[in-house]
């Protein structure tokens, strides 16, 4: 009988792979964040009676208060919630067939049983306007993967309305699963079977091949 995913903390996620397999685009890096503009508000002109000074004033700093609230609203509704762990397959988007479900999470209970090595696949809907990159390491961080003092997790991530995917890679396991192979898993797994409509196909070679690279058979 499989066991739930180990969550311990200390986890420190690091790098990965972005891919798209709208356009075959991949990027090690990602934009995180816009710079907000610059607003000022136009002078006020002309002269006021002193009663209501303090009241232009004050009405002023209201303005200025719903104009900063305004322009600090879309950083905060970038945070996308996070989906809860409920096993090695968290398939939020619907794009795994049950049958592949239970042979990917037989496979990762038992590889995780054997290397210590935890592997997570996680399908989410949509990043509700969040880069992936920023959406993939909170995500990495809230569900605690691998074992803390061996930073041996592993995040397989598919956002599928924004058509992007993303392998985020613990410390532990940075030296062995590399940009370069989690790049080549994206580009020769996942794009190839995602354009053709076999998500659960692309999904699961590419456990597959990542299982692979770290058992250093490949």
């Amino acid at each position: 009988m499989s066991t739930p995913p180990s969550v311990l903390p200390d986890i420190s996620p690091s790098r990965g792979e972005i891919g798209s397999f709208a356009d075959c685009a991949i990027s090690q890096t990602l934009e995180i964040g816009e710079t907000i503009g610059d607003s000022r508000s136009p002078p006020l002109r002309g002269r006021c009676p002193a009663g209501q000074r303090g009241a232009r004033r004050i009405a002023s700093l209201g303005v200025l208060y719903a104009i900063l609230s305004f322009l600090f609203l879309p950083v905060t509704a970038l945070a996308a919630d996070l989906p809860a762990l409920t096993g090695r397959v968290v398939d939020n988007a619907g794009i795994i067939d049950a049958a592949t479900e239970a042979a990917l999470t037989q496979k990762l209970a038992d590889f995780e049983t054997t290397s210590s090595n935890q592997i997570v696949v996680a399908t989410i809907p949509s990043l509700e306007g969040e880069q992936i990159e920023p959406y993939a390491t909170r995500l990495f961080r809230s569900w605690k993967l691998g074992q803390a003092k061996e930073n041996n997790g592993v995040l397989l991530l598919v956002a599928m309305n924004d058509r992007k995917m993303r392998i985020e890679v613990g410390y532990g396991l940075e030296g062995t699963l590399t940009n370069l192979q989690s790049k080549r898993v994206i580009e020769d797994d996942m794009m190839p079977a995602f354009r053709a409509g076999d998500f659960s196909g692309g999904i699961s070679k590419a456990v597959d091949d990542m299982v692979l690279v770290l058992e250093g058979s490949r």
